[in-house]
């Protein structure tokens, strides 16, 4: 299997946390959610940290919240500026609510 890099915190990091990606045909699972200078991106929550998706912040259109600020969208921007534009949700929760 390819080799993934492992996410490393770094001094460019604005934020890190746990949440739960919510995907339609897949459920809902762990990950942490990191947001830096230069992009956002999730990584797995084992000890090892493999990333899985990396977003640009040219990519991003916005990201929203809910009134009640747990759950918030991830908002891409469409490819090649046409078409749909990509949403992928998250919630927030206490970490009883992750599993940790």
């Amino acid at each position: 299997p390819p080799v993934r890099p492992r996410l490393r915190m770094a001094t460019h990091d604005l934020a890190h946390f746990r949440v739960m990606k919510r995907h339609r045909w897949r459920g809902s699972y762990p990950r942490m959610l990191r947001i830096s200078t230069g992009c956002v991106s999730t990584a797995t929550t084992d000890a090892v940290h493999t990333i899985t998706n990396t977003w640009q912040h040219d990519q991003i259109d916005v990201i929203e919240a809910s009134g009640r600020g747990k759950d918030f969208w991830v908002v891409l921007s469409p490819l090649c500026g046409c078409g749909p534009r990509a949403s992928i949700s998250f919630v927030a929760g206490s970490t009883e609510e992750m599993g940790a």
